[in-house]
């Protein structure tokens, strides 16, 4: 469909504008106005718009050596001419407005600082979204920044905004910090190592619970040291491939890694480390049973995994019925504390089914419910305990 007059005066003015921003950038894509022909196809509406864009050009020359023109004249536009500019295939120069951008083009207008007493964290909100031209203004109008803006950039790999941080003064980031919410870039951590950031001793362990192989790979290869923590930590989070190239490089493992995936019901690592002969223990079963994943508890038990009444008692305290059912079922003893569990934290459907099936229903049920007040537990073991215990007569429970 073709445009307006109005819609095609507005978008001449806009990239003429843009145009001058980049006047000898000769592979631009953005160059619309390249000579004096073509602003004089506009119509007369466009060249007086032209004008009146030139004569803010003038105004804002003082900020070209901080934010380049195209940026403060895309922030003038409104919404409805970016969306129209925008819509202009092969036209534009895409423009990334942030509010760290929004509030220091305003101050700079202003020319006075903000009065408000929230005033915004500029420098953490311009290492967050990569913006280096921001937090250069930021920096030089005297915000504050500190150690999480560093955090921030190295977070999102924004390298360009943690070098200039770095250079000038900012407080250096623990290497964990930068690393934390998924933000493990190797780009990120090479930029801290050739720098002299200080790395935490368990490096290996947290980039095998976090990150992808390839980090693994790279901290591994600087000579970070690893021990059995990082074969748990990767088979707790499920990162087969971390755990997988721990192993094949002589990373050592032991009970805890099997523990550690029955806990989080990773069953790819755990039949990973079944396969390949890490030892195992009750807790196995034990954590698997606890948690309610059924799947790792058959798997462990049906490839050898010993079970005690550690883990009936485990699988009452979750309230996890169906694996409580599974391990009766299929052989694993029980005692007294296995109602006691279940009576602790209330769970009614565990008390009575194990209590239905022979398991021993003790007076210490009794006083654990009433305890943590999980009333249905207590009526349940108050009807049941067969003689009920003398205290409770004596205390006035009973009359």
């Amino acid at each position: 469909m073709l445009q307006t007059a109005k819609q095609q005066h507005y978008t001449h003015a806009f990239k003429f504008l843009l145009a001058v921003s980049v006047r000898g950038h000769r592979h631009s894509p953005c160059i619309y106005v390249q000579n004096q022909r073509q602003a004089n196809d506009c119509s007369v509406h466009s060249r007086r718009f032209i004008r009146g864009l030139q004569h803010f050009h003038r105004q804002l020359t003082v900020y070209t050596m901080v934010f380049s023109l195209a940026k403060l004249a895309y922030f003038e536009c409104s919404a409805e001419e970016r969306s129209r500019y925008n819509s202009i295939p092969g036209s534009v120069i895409r423009v990334d407005i942030q509010d760290c951008c929004e509030y220091l083009i305003k101050v700079r207008k202003s020319a006075r600082p903000s009065t408000d007493c929230q005033q915004p964290d500029v420098c953490l909100m311009a290492a967050e979204n990569g913006h280096v031209d921001c937090l250069r203004v930021a920096h030089v109008a005297g915000m504050p920044w500190n150690s999480h803006t560093i955090a921030v950039a190295g977070r999102e790999g924004h390298i360009e905004c943690l070098r200039y941080a770095h250079q000038n003064g900012c407080e250096t980031a623990h290497v964990e910090l930068m690393m934390s919410f998924s933000g493990w870039k190797i780009r990120t951590l090479q930029y801290a190592w050739e720098n002299g950031f200080e790395f935490p001793s368990n490096i290996c362990s947290l980039a095998a619970s976090f990150s992808k192989v390839k980090v693994l790979k790279y901290l591994h290869e600087l000579g970070f040291e690893w021990d059995v923590t990082t074969t748990a930590q990767a088979a707790r989070y499920n990162r087969l491939a971390c755990l997988c190239y721990a192993r094949i490089n002589n990373c050592p493992w032991d009970e805890t890694t099997c523990t550690a995936a029955a806990e989080n019901g990773s069953m790819e690592c755990l039949k990973y480390a079944f396969q390949n002969g890490c030892p195992r223990n009750a807790i196995t079963c034990t954590e698997a049973a606890l948690h309610g994943h059924l799947d790792c508890l058959k798997y462990a038990r049906l490839h050898g995994c010993p079970w005690d009444e550690e883990t009936c008692a485990a699988a009452a305290m979750g309230g996890h019925l169906h694996c409580l059912k599974y391990l009766h079922r299929n052989g694993c003893p029980w005692d007294a504390r296995t109602c006691q569990a279940a009576g602790l934290n209330g769970h009614y459907r565990s008390l009575k089914y194990a209590h239905q099936h022979g398991c021993e229903l003790e007076a210490n049920t009794l006083f654990l419910a009433l305890i943590n007040v999980k009333m249905k537990c207590y009526n349940y073991a108050l009807r049941n305990i067969i003689p009920l215990p003398n205290p409770l007569r004596w205390r006035g429970i009973l009359p």
